[in-house]
């Protein structure tokens, strides 16, 4: 868990680095854009720490990703001089947008924000509106109430298999966006997260302060598919993940702003060293019509929202979307920023395989396998607001089920870039050598993805212990394993065969070894498939995945 001193001291960098001088959103306001010109202050690429945590730069060196002008936080000299003209209000900064989102009463004073020299472009976000609309990823309640263990979603992307082996997302951080988190801090379903100190933190962009659990309860459902724990209700795909909690999306209307919102919160994510986005939200049709996007908008590269998945992927992030809910409406097709190239945009089936109607579809406007992959978000089992589970629609819950099995993907093979993650997911797919704009590349295979990137990595140790090496040959094999290894003092040494399903199937046990040892498990009486060898070294154990021909 991450150490307390350490959360204080990066707040106050973070309250720099991210201008979390967040104001309320009102709806009397309109809300701005201003995009600068070229920032000036590209030399501090050269001192990264300054504005950077030590885990969002040891995400970035693992995968070789350099340090550019797009991550040097906003001039706070640019943002006083706004600040000084009459009516503006600043509400937050956007480093990757090379921008500010302002608010003003007064939209004439727009004309005194181009008249700035580094003022490149004005853009209204957002007017003053009282109109109220829900956002249509909203879960749809059925009635049909089931307090049993959220199993068919686990199962069917084959998430036991991880849990197993002890990857249940410990150690890796996600950022959940979202429109809040009624009722985090009273469900028993959350209880282990606050017990555990799994809550790192919480941004309400929309409010401009640091609680994101009132307000909007649609986060607590899609928080649940991946950490709730309660072995009597449901099980989460990572119960172990860390996580921050942001709320940007504003229940009280649909407006450009909240893409804006949602940019906010990727780069204070990035600078908090987050490894996983998941986002349960997305954008097509707002209230204000001439703001809205049309299909061609959705390229993949092209709204704001998207701009900013695609730069919080640059800088190391996996970024999990839902595909969106349109499938049955007239929009059709997925929504931003799941339309990003570099965003896992993730459809819903049922608990048998099949697309749900509801799903979006792609492509996106460009011709891009939009969504990427799909799992259960029909009749799927999430938190019911008052203590236990219940059974939802969305896109919002087959989204968040992928994060947290990528989450204990990374766990199992901490070394892994966002693109190998990204990748092997999506190789994983039980239609992946026949993909279609309905399914994407379809339903992952948690076990497949492990064993593809054993192929490139090493494991993390079950029990995090890190033990001597072993040479295991040959794999694959067919008759008989062999095992060498080097013990330096006298240990008790024993082997075990599993399947896959967790069933030991061989155990020997080799006695106090000291020295060069060498040990050969025969394997005639297996049948052809995946087996893990666990190495026991007195107290440490290590396990590895062979195959038998």
């Amino acid at each position: 868990m991450v150490n307390t001193k350490t959360v204080i001291a990066l707040c106050f960098s973070v309250f720099w680095l991210c201008s979390i001088e967040l104001l309320a959103q009102k709806n009397g306001d309109f809300y701005l854009f201003v995009e600068f010109t070229k920032k000036t202050e590209s030399h501090l690429t050269q001192n990264p720490s300054y504005f950077l945590s030590e885990k969002a730069l040891a995400r970035r060196n693992k995968s070789h990703i350099n340090i550019t002008e797009e991550d040097v936080p906003i001039s706070s000299k640019r943002i006083n001089q706004i600040t000084d003209l009459q009516s503006i209000k600043f509400n937050y900064a956007l480093k990757w947008q090379n921008g500010v989102v302002v608010s003003t009463p007064d939209l004439s004073v727009k004309n005194d924000l181009t008249k700035l020299d580094f003022v490149a472009s004005v853009t209204v976000i957002k007017k003053p509106q009282k109109a109220s609309r829900t956002s249509f990823l909203k879960p749809v309640t059925l009635n049909d109430y089931n307090y049993g263990l959220a199993k068919d979603q686990n199962e069917i992307i084959n998430i036991p298999f991880l849990h197993d082996f002890g990857y249940n997302g410990e150690d890796i951080t996600l950022a959940i966006f979202d429109n809040g988190f009624r009722g985090l801090d009273t469900l028993p379903l959350f209880r282990r997260l606050w017990m555990e100190n799994q809550i790192l933190g919480q941004f309400d962009i929309v409010e401009g302060d640091k609680n994101a659990i009132p307000h909007g309860s649609h986060g607590t459902a899609v928080l649940s598919t991946i950490g709730a724990f309660s072995l009597d209700t449901m099980v989460g795909s990572a119960p172990e993940a860390e996580f921050y909690l942001f709320r940007t999306e504003d229940n009280a209307s649909e407006t450009l702003l909240e893409e804006y919102n949602w940019a906010k919160a990727a780069e204070i994510a990035d600078s908090l060293g987050v490894d996983i986005i998941n986002s349960s939200l997305g954008y097509s049709l707002f209230d204000d019509s001439t703001t809205s996007h049309t299909y061609a908008d959705l390229d993949g590269k092209s709204t704001v929202v998207t701009k900013a998945a695609n730069a919080a992927y640059r800088k190391g992030i996996l970024v999990v979307n839902s595909a969106g809910n349109s499938g049955q409406r007239p929009w059709r097709y997925i929504i931003a920023p799941a339309d990003g190239r570099y965003v896992l945009a993730v459809g819903a089936t049922d608990s048998t395989g099949t697309i749900a109607d509801f799903s979006s579809r792609g492509p996106n406007s460009a011709g891009l396998l939009k969504p990427n992959v799909s799992a259960v978000g029909a009749r799927v089992v999430v938190a019911d607001g008052v203590g236990g589970a219940q059974k939802s629609n969305g896109t919002s819950f087959s989204a968040p089920t992928i994060a947290g099995a990528a989450a204990c993907l990374l766990q199992a093979f901490p070394e892994a870039s966002n693109a190998d993650i990204f990748r092997t997911i999506e190789a994983s797919c039980d239609r992946y050598d026949f993909p279609d704009f309905d399914y994407g590349n379809g339903i992952p295979d948690f076990q497949k993805a492990y064993n593809l990137l054993s192929e490139k990595y090493v494991p993390r140790e079950y029990d995090q212990e890190l033990i001597r090496d072993f040479k295991m040959y040959p794999n694959p094999t067919k008759d008989f394993l062999a095992v060498e290894l080097l013990e330096l003092e006298e240990t008790k040494i024993s082997v075990k065969v599993f399947n896959y399903s967790g069933h030991e199937l061989i155990s020997e046990s080799v006695g106090n070894q000291k020295g060069e040892v060498f040990i050969s498990v025969n394997t005639t009486n297996l049948s052809s498939g995946y087996y893990v060898l666990e190495l026991t070294r007195g107290i440490h154990t290590k396990r590895r995945v062979f195959i038998k021909h």
